[in-house]
């Protein structure tokens, strides 16, 4: 199914924002709704689950390989503002984006 394809194709793609809903991803064949229904049937996930499970697991690699600032972290994966982004993280990990980049630092000593 090209829709879905395209989604995916299109959400991985370093080169455009992962903007949700503003992304060229809803300009593809047919409509959001269409688009959405697609992309759950073909992932098992709504697509805004997995662009939210996209961009944290791209914040962790970023936050474990690089020391990027976490405000420049959170502007690269087009999260509105940093306390979002740190409030998102800890819901799902349990700890802050900061606590999460020392607990790796220290894993690889």
């Amino acid at each position: 199914m090209p829709g879905a394809q395209t989604a995916c194709i299109l959400a991985h793609s370093p080169t455009l924002p992962l903007a949700g809903r503003q992304s060229p991803i809803w300009r593809t064949k047919g409509s959001a709704h269409y688009v959405s229904n697609i992309f759950k049937k073909e992932t098992g996930v709504s697509f805004s689950e997995y662009l939210a499970m996209f961009r944290l697991n791209k914040a962790k690699k970023l936050l474990t390989e690089t020391d990027i600032p976490i405000k420049d972290i959170v502007e690269r994966l087009t999260y509105n503002n940093p306390q979002n982004f740190i409030r998102y993280f800890r819901k799902l990990e349990g700890i802050t984006p900061g606590q999460y980049r020392k607990n790796q630092q220290i894993g690889k000593i």
